[in-house]
């Protein structure tokens, strides 16, 4: 799919215009408003940006969001969500793979999220949509307190930069059941949460993505897709224009701390089931273990792998020679002590390929590993392909 330029929106209340539609605005809500900080300036003219600066049309979404937090307890769930269910909380939000990394070059946030690493069967089965959408909530209203702290700083308002990673987009992504979480969501933020986003982009968007991106976008507002750029595998020169490489994950090419790795998720002191599934070995310290599969036709491979205790950097390769080999996957590495891994890549160039999972940088500690390398073929395999 074609990128398209995002849009950066800086929102500022700066004319005489502006004032006096804000000042309308304020006039109409004041006494549906929840706290002081709801009838801030730039707060108003967010809700005014999204109905186009109708002041009525803004005031009506105003007063249903304002309904809507008044029944979902949004101002106070900072306080309350991470009490009422603390030890799925802290679980969950260890496992989930993203989070605010750093800011834009202009001061304002960026978020990554790698949403192909989680597995959302395990996660449907295993949290209920409930806990999901307060879990958004939560962060949604930590993303706005600081935002009132920017605003002040920078004299504007500007949403927040997300990033977001969909390699290892597999068939489980795209059920009914992972469409509706998304769609709840995405209405709620919607609704509630407007000009939240600054810019929006797609990385590493593979070809099924287009048939995912159409599945996805009917639940999304007009004025998201404006800001959505999509990109493959050569996204950072595009993401280098607004935000440093500090901001950036080193799992993903940059320099900050990485991103959890998702995988399979699993409740609070719950073992892993079937653990006589697995093949079990042991990874000496400052050594390597290996995997080689010689394919000859259209194929995918499919891995899963957990540690014991500690974690154990993962990649894939494609042998040139006994003595070369180039990265198809880039090793990271992997919290697999925390949650399963679980990964596919669809073979297209016959030849033979390694799984490797590195412990060469630790020199103290031998890891047990236990996995499962499946290989499914014609999996990807067009028509006109070869076949096994």
């Amino acid at each position: 799919m074609a990128a398209t330029p995002p849009v950066s929106k800086k929102i500022t209340v700066d004319t005489d215009e502006l004032k006096q539609k804000v000042a309308e605005m304020k006039e109409k809500v004041k006494d549906v408003a929840k706290r002081p900080e709801q009838l801030r300036d730039l707060y108003l003219a967010r809700w005014l940006v999204a109905r186009d600066w109708n002041v009525d049309a803004a005031v009506e979404m105003f007063k249903t969001s304002m309904k809507w937090r008044e029944e979902f307890k949004a101002d106070t769930i900072r306080e309350t969500f991470p009490e009422e269910c603390k030890a799925d909380f802290e679980n969950y939000r260890n496992y989930w793979p993203g989070k605010v990394t750093g800011m834009t070059h202009d001061g304002w946030p960026v978020a990554f999220e790698r949403i192909g690493s989680v597995d959302p069967t395990s996660v449907m089965e295993k949290t209920t949509e409930e806990f999901r959408v307060k879990f958004n909530v939560y962060r949604m209203e930590g993303l706005e307190e600081e935002r009132r702290k920017l605003e002040d700083k920078h004299g504007f308002s500007a949403g927040i930069t997300m990033v977001t990673d969909v390699s290892g987009l597999g068939w489980a992504h795209y059920t009914s059941a992972a469409v509706n979480l998304f769609k709840a969501i995405a209405n709620v933020n919607k609704n509630n949460y407007p000009e939240a986003l600054r810019r929006s982009y797609v990385i590493n968007a593979p070809g099924v993505f287009s048939m995912a991106w159409s599945v996805l976008t009917p639940f999304m507002d007009a004025s998201t897709l404006k800001k959505t750029s999509i990109h493959g595998a050569d996204f950072m020169p595009a993401l280098l224009e607004v935000m440093p490489k500090e901001s950036i994950p080193e799992n993903l090419g940059g320099s900050a701390p990485p991103l959890p790795s998702g995988g399979i998720f699993r409740r609070p002191g719950e073992q892993p089931e079937e653990a006589s599934k697995y093949t079990t070995v042991t990874v000496a310290r400052g050594a390597t273990f290996t995997q080689e599969l010689n394919i000859t036709c259209p194929a995918q491979i499919t891995w899963e792998f957990l540690t014991q205790d500690y974690d154990i950097k993962f990649g894939l390769y494609f042998k040139i020679n006994d003595k070369e080999r180039e990265e198809v996957i880039a090793p990271e590495t992997k919290n697999s002590h925390q949650a399963t891994i679980t990964g596919q890549y669809d073979v297209t160039k016959p030849g033979e390929y390694i799984l490797e999972w590195d412990n060469t940088y630790s020199l103290l500690r031998s890891k047990t590993l236990q996995y499962i390398v499946g290989l499914e073929f014609n999996a990807g395999g067009s028509p006109a392909a070869p076949q096994c």
